[in-house]
């Protein structure tokens, strides 16, 4: 990374994990990977001087922790037989990185690394305060918290929120507690334009810290309802606010996205609220060429459309110069295959009758001039 080393920590066929280089990084570095002889080439990142996030079981949502023992906190259901549910008031062990410089200075390429954070991160859980008794760097690229659970924790997944520096860890995680109180028979998601797709999803609307509040996207929500437990749950329900939401590709809903006999799964509405789903492409990047005339350029990308819209009012084609002018219009319709077989057989048919119609009416008029043909041989 700026021609500096860094150190890998995991590598197959398609993916490398590297611990970056201890000295301070930001704005624009250039990342550049070498084999052998071969050298790909360098392509910039933005790099920032905090990174911080948790480390997460089988890419999320629960967070990798441990109760004091060493055995696995989560779900009875995420590792069956090993993992179990946090209590309120227990001290747990999370695991972090990217919460940067600690009281001791980084030693370059060492594989053994301590310090302690200072200030010490916040932490909520189920957007209760929890106290952080312990914040330090264990291993290379490896932070340990000692935190205890609050008292007052309610049963279930709970979202787990760090800051620090006023960096956020992103994206949230969740941990599982089991209180004395009965875990929830539901929970709700929500996502909103003003959402981000870091936070836990769980807020309706970002908090006054902006810190956490709904998903921004309906592939965060959907992954999130994929990824969690499901046992215990009656309803899962994933709720829209009103805008409009943009896919960058056709939804395809499958087995992994299904409830079960117990337990169903809801994408809707807020309540009071119409948000638009919308398979439609955001034309961006205006410039304004005098008065209300505005241009700009489609990717290439851009597959053949008709329908222009502007501020959900359908628009009339560009016209260029004239009275009325020439304008862009549609020359011909393009079928898709199966639409143009049909219409193929459809005109086949069509004609068929046109030919019998035809043949009826031929022969219907031919008919008395062969009677009287004959009666005049007679």
């Amino acid at each position: 990374m700026n021609g500096k080393n860094a150190f890998v920590y995991y590598i197959s066929p398609d993916q490398v994990n590297i611990l970056t280089p201890p000295d301070p990084l930001t704005g624009t570095v250039m990342v550049q990977l070498t084999r052998n002889a071969l050298m790909s080439n360098a392509f910039p990142v933005t790099a920032e001087p905090l990174s911080p996030s948790f480390f997460v079981f089988n890419g999320g949502p629960y967070v990798i922790a441990t109760h004091v023992d060493g055995s696995l906190i989560g779900p009875a259901a995420l590792y069956p037989g090993a993992s179990t549910p946090a209590q309120p008031g227990e001290t747990v062990v999370l695991y972090a990185n990217g919460f940067g410089p600690t009281s001791v200075p980084l030693v370059n390429g060492s594989v053994t690394q301590s310090g302690v954070l200072s200030p010490l991160p916040v932490i909520t859980i189920g957007g209760l305060p929890a106290t952080v008794q312990f914040a330090g760097l264990v291993a290379p690229g490896e932070f340990q918290f000692n935190v205890v659970v609050p008292a007052n924790a309610p049963s279930g997944d709970n979202p787990l929120i760090a800051t620090y520096n006023g960096a956020e860890a992103s994206p949230a995680a969740a941990i599982t507690v089991q209180g004395s109180a009965p875990a929830p028979t539901s929970v709700t998601f929500y996502v909103s334009p003003a959402g981000n797709d870091l936070w836990s999803g769980r807020l309706a609307a970002p908090n006054s810290s902006n810190t956490d509040g709904p998903f921004a996207t309906f592939e965060r929500a959907r992954a999130v309802v994929q990824s969690i437990n499901q046992l215990g749950f009656a309803k899962i329900s994933v709720q829209f606010r009103a805008g409009t939401y943009f896919l960058p590709a056709t939804e395809m809903l499958s087995a992994a996205d299904s409830g079960s006999p117990t337990t169903s799964i809801v994408y809707q509405n807020y309540p009071g609220e119409s948000p638009v789903i919308s398979g439609g492409v955001r034309v961006q990047n205006w410039t304004n060429l005098s008065g209300n005339m505005w241009k700009t350029t489609l990717p290439a990308t851009t597959q053949y459309f008709e329908s222009l819209f502007y501020n959900g009012v359908r628009r009339i084609r560009p016209r260029l110069g004239g009275y009325l002018g020439t304008y862009y219009r549609v020359a011909s319709t393009i079928w898709a295959r199966v639409r143009a077989e049909k219409a193929q057989a459809a005109r086949k048919k069509t004609a068929r009758k046109t030919t019998a119609k035809a043949t009826k009416k031929a022969t219907k008029k031919s008919a008395p001039a062969a009677t009287s043909a004959t009666a005049q041989t007679a």
